[in-house]
């Protein structure tokens, strides 16, 4: 299993709001979320901040064996005695799940 993680550019952004609609779905289970009348959920709020604000917001793409297996959306901090970065959101896909993608992925 050959694993990967890079930056998405801008130019592939739609892929990470595809991806979201998916972590929107798992969400239902613990928010009152619907779909519209073209099944889709809401855009996610501030995604286009990861490309438009400078070096501050990264968005990550994973894969295995080079296919699209999850994301991370994270924010950099600025003057936080926590940390330098925070993990504003996380997914991986079902069929990846339990696999140590997610633990990889995290720790890069």
């Amino acid at each position: 299993m050959e694993l990967g993680i890079e930056l998405v550019p801008k130019e592939q952004k739609q892929t990470i709001s595809r991806l979201m609609q998916f972590y929107l779905y798992d969400f239902t289970r613990y928010l009152d979320l619907e779909v519209d009348r073209d099944g889709g959920f809401p855009e996610y709020p501030g995604l286009e901040a990861y490309w438009n604000s400078g070096n501050n917001k990264f968005a990550y793409l994973f894969t295995v064996d080079g296919h699209i297996a999850g994301f991370a959306l994270v924010d950099r901090l600025l003057r936080n005695p926590e940390g330098q970065y925070y993990m504003t959101e996380f997914f991986v896909m079902q069929k990846y799940r339990r696999s140590g993608v997610g633990t990889w992925a995290a720790h890069r």
